[in-house]
């Protein structure tokens, strides 16, 4: 089994070729291009199946936690033909009919939250380029963006990556790829900067030697003068707000939920109690904190908070737990709100100026029961979430940290939403520490809460994304996105938020005709269809199901309610199929249009169609080219992915 990955804050592509080694994979190459805010990748890989019968190579990867899949083309020959985004279930139908009748066909579909699957038949001696685009929202986090690749040198050898980034603000610095080696880095002018890596054998070393190593572009822009700022393109405008790094942080009351059940024995235990040391430690010295140990039972270290200077007394306690029992989640989160109650009372943040947290590490999924009386009492995972609910009367943020994969991540996921917070995976491994370091840092400093971003005239103003959000940390910052009348001339964007010193307000005026090369609508359509989804994961609402699935297609996004199907009929399949033109000709007249010819070998054509029944024309290598799924505003790309090639060890009669 060989396996690549790529994340661009996680994108992996692995590619399975146990037992069908004769479809090869003969290069990869992804180019990555960053606008504003908005990440666009291109990823493009050729395969040959160089065996009798057709074969099946299926491409499983991750995505990053805040993209969609947004486009995928096979090239046959000289033939292209473009995915057509349709709801799910259909998408899966159409690949498996022609599955059955051993043609080429390929589907993209979601696996779970970011997991996506690619799967592409193949028939006998033949080679295929297969490109796939996808959007992500990059997210600041410590005053920093990032984009990742996880690297596995034994794929890498015929790999290229190219990343650009265009900042409208200007950098703060130049871009940094910290450990690698071979990386050409270019500073085009004071708003693009770039690299391009090209593994060596040599530069491969040190990736070998680790196993796998991330490959990290890290930059900083240039803040604008005034803490808020606004983009307008065709009617469509986004408000980024980082609050001032120079506001007092907000004392924390922060209570850690600690699974200490038999699952989590061993180094999981080990390396979570490591984490919480470590976090201990990092307190200011105005935090108060609690903890509280479960399994069976709930544990809390002490009934009340502690101040900061009684860490290390219990650290000595961290230490000495041991793991056993089962998974009472829910006495565990009852005692930490209590612990969050008896010292503030049933008061918000608002009315005492200390922001109440609240942090569970858990692996695993909540025993159905709650201990009550001494005897087990039945209780749904819903009801769960409705009593934790019910238990927030001071409006804390819940943070929820799951380690490993053996776990019900949608379940704390949801736990994390309806709180104020936000969910991590935590991947097992030496660097368990390091990843739950790197959330704490994000949440360490609060610096504002109860943050409200309003915009008038306001008659002038719709379709806005989530307008507030609970808390903003030091080096974060708010986003908000939606549509103009541009006949007003110009737009003021307020933002009201609670300082440690009391409330603060701050406004930002903007032209409605400016213009700058961001893709604002994407970027709207995006943050819309992402909140839609987050809500479902909280609750099943058939209206905003409707909305995310409407959107999805309109804007031809591969989300969790969508697929993306490639019927590709060859001359081969012609002959033997007199109905396949006219089917295929349906189908792309269904989308307006035929499939286009790529420009370049990272990107599949923007814009432009062509007439006949396929396109035809050669790829070239270089420059990634603009593609049209919806989006406006020129190629602004971002964080890139990864495509992990493999057969699945499947084949499918036919010739």
């Amino acid at each position: 089994m060989v396996v690549m990955s790529i994340y661009a804050v996680a994108l992996l592509f692995g590619v399975v070729s146990a037992s069908l080694s004769r479809v090869e994979v003969h290069t990869l190459s992804v180019n990555t291009s960053i606008s504003g805010h908005y990440a666009r990748t291109f990823v493009s890989s050729k395969l040959f199946n160089a065996g009798s019968t057709s074969a099946e190579a299926s491409f499983v990867f991750k995505l990053p936690e805040k993209a969609f899949i947004s486009d995928f083309a096979v090239t046959i020959g000289n033939e292209t033909y473009r995915g057509d985004v349709v709801e799910k279930s259909s998408g899966q139908r159409q690949y498996n009919q022609e599955v059955r009748r051993g043609k080429n066909s390929a589907l993209v579909a979601s696996r779970g939250k970011d997991s996506f699957q690619i799967l592409v038949n193949v028939k006998p001696q033949t080679a295929a380029l297969f490109e796939l685009r996808y959007d992500e929202f990059l997210v600041r986090r410590l005053g920093s963006y990032e984009y990742v690749l996880n690297v596995n040198a034994d794929c890498f050898h015929c790999v290229s990556v190219n990343v650009s980034v265009y900042s409208p603000t200007g950098f703060a610095a130049d871009l940094e790829v910290p450990s690698t080696i071979g990386v050409e880095s270019v500073r085009v002018d004071e708003r693009r900067q770039g690299v391009l890596w090209q593994p060596t054998r040599d530069s491969l070393l040190p990736y070998a030697a680790a196993g796998s190593k991330d490959f990290v572009v890290r930059y900083r822009v240039q803040d604008p003068v005034t803490p808020g700022v606004l983009f307008v393109r065709n009617g469509y405008f986004v408000h980024l707000f980082a609050p001032p790094a120079d506001l007092k942080p907000i004392p924390k009351e922060l209570v850690f939920v600690l699974d200490t059940s038999g699952s989590m024995a061993g180094q999981k235990l080990t390396d979570a109690k490591r984490a919480l040391e470590g976090i201990l430690n990092q307190l200011n010295p105005e935090d108060t904190f609690g903890i509280v140990f479960f399994s069976t039972k709930a544990r809390p270290w002490r009934t009340e908070l502690s101040p900061a200077r009684d860490v290390p007394l219990a650290i000595d306690r961290v230490r000495a737990e041991e793991s056993w029992g089962s998974t009472n989640l829910h006495g565990a989160m009852k005692a930490a709100f209590d612990m969050l109650t008896t010292s503030r009372g049933r008061a918000s943040w608002k009315d005492q100026r200390r922001a109440p947290v609240i942090v569970l590490l858990t692996d695993g999924r909540p025993d159905n029961h709650v201990v009550s009386g001494g005897a087990y009492v039945g209780m749904s995972l819903g009801t769960i979430r409705g009593e934790i609910r019910a238990a927030n009367t001071m409006g804390a943020a819940v943070y929820t940290l799951g380690l490993g994969f053996d776990l019900d991540f949608d379940f704390i996921r949801s736990i994390a939403l309806e709180n104020n917070g936000f969910e991590r995976r935590i991947y097992e491994g030496a660097d368990t520490y390091e990843q739950v370091a790197a959330f704490y840092s994000e949440i360490s400093t609060p610096l504002l809460g109860d943050v409200q971003m309003s915009y008038s005239p306001e008659s002038a103003v719709s379709k806005l994304t989530r307008p507030s959000m609970p808390y903003l940390a030091r080096g974060s910052e708010a986003l908000v996105a939606g549509f103009l009348d541009t006949s007003v001339g110009s737009i003021t964007a307020t933002v009201r938020a609670l300082s440690a010193d009391g409330p603060v307000t701050w406004s930002t005026t903007i032209s409605t005709a400016s213009l700058l090369p961001i893709p604002t609508e994407s970027l709207w359509a995006f943050l819309t269809i992402q909140q839609l989804i987050d809500s479902l994961s909280v609750s099943d609402n058939f209206d905003m199901r409707s909305r995310a699935l409407a959107m999805s297609l309109e804007y031809k996004f591969v989300t969790p309610l969508t697929s993306m199907f490639v019927q590709i009929d060859t001359p081969d399949d012609l002959e033997e199929d007199e109905d396949a033109s006219e089917s295929l000709d349906k189908g792309w007249q269904r989308r307006g249009g035929r499939p286009a010819v790529l420009e370049s070998a990272g990107a599949p054509s923007s814009g432009t169609t062509s007439t006949g029944s396929t396109s035809t024309g050669s790829t070239s290598s270089g420059s990634t080219g603009s593609m049209s799924s919806g989006s406006t505003g020129s190629t602004s790309s971002g964080s890139t992915g990864s495509m992990s090639s493999g057969s699945t060890g499947s084949t499918s009669s036919g010739s």
